[in-house]
């Protein structure tokens, strides 16, 4: 049973040259306003008029366990595959019945409010990461992770 996780920030980058495709996801939206440890992080927020792009990452159990003990302050929950749209290859992923999807959504506790979040700084290092992971799938993705976040 394959299991897939959709990154959509600083895994990115961490995942760029591994088991991976990129995609868009309808229906979310990525969003600074997770308080990190240290910063401000991205999060995923259900959006009827919004998309996301992102990696999806073909993961083994052990690369799931080690994912989950990395993003604390999210919550693994199931994605579903008809939202997941390929169009940025030529080859789209071909889904079993049995393959599962994940997204890490944040933990209420640590999601801030917009004007909150505002008033934080801006995390430099940590979104020059990220858009170095969104860079590596070429131009067109480049500006639809601009566009949607």
């Amino acid at each position: 049973m394959p299991i897939y996780i959709f990154a959509y920030g600083a895994l990115l980058d961490l995942y760029k040259n591994k088991r991976s495709w990129p995609v868009v996801v309808n229906g979310f939206k990525r969003t600074l306003n997770v308080q990190g440890q240290k910063h401000l992080v991205f999060g995923l927020k259900k959006s009827s008029t919004s998309m996301c792009n992102g990696l999806l990452l073909k993961v083994d159990k052990k690369e799931l366990d080690q994912l989950v003990l990395r993003e604390k302050l999210y919550t693994l929950k199931p994605l579903p595959k008809e939202n997941l749209t390929f169009p940025y290859t030529p080859k789209p992923l071909k889904f079993e019945p049995t393959d599962e999807v994940f997204y890490f959504a944040p933990e209420a506790k640590y999601v801030l409010t917009k004007k909150a979040a505002e008033a934080k700084p801006r995390p430099t290092a940590y979104l020059n990461r990220c858009l170095r992971g969104a860079a590596a799938q070429g131009p067109a993705f480049l500006q639809d992770f601009l566009d949607s976040t």
